[in-house]
């Protein structure tokens, strides 16, 4: 008599976060890149893939907002990298707002 194995099912919830820090810069080629600094020795990088809710006045004065805290609420989402052919893990902003 033989058993079968049942897989179990794999999660489709996403990961979601925040993260608050002083906003950098906008960079990339591609794929926008959003830059924030956590403390000074640690930075983190948001892909910037769609519009985000209520973010228009601040894309707009990104230049002179750089240095304010702001809170990012994220995903994480996976981003093929045409370079390798791979998949990896990048973190999708889903919404940003002043502190």
């Amino acid at each position: 008599m033989s058993l079968a194995k049942e897989e179990e099912p794999s999660s489709t919830a996403a990961t979601t976060g925040q993260t608050t820090g002083h906003l950098g810069s906008l960079h990339g080629a591609g794929i926008a890149l959003l830059s924030l600094e956590i403390s000074k020795t640690e930075q983190a990088q948001f892909a910037w893939l769609q519009r985000v809710p209520d973010s228009d006045g601040i894309l707009a004065q990104l230049t002179n907002l750089k240095g304010q805290a702001v809170r990012i609420s994220w995903q994480e989402v996976d981003v093929l990298d045409p370079g390798t052919s791979a998949y990896r893990k990048m973190r999708q902003i889903i919404g940003i707002k002043k502190q």
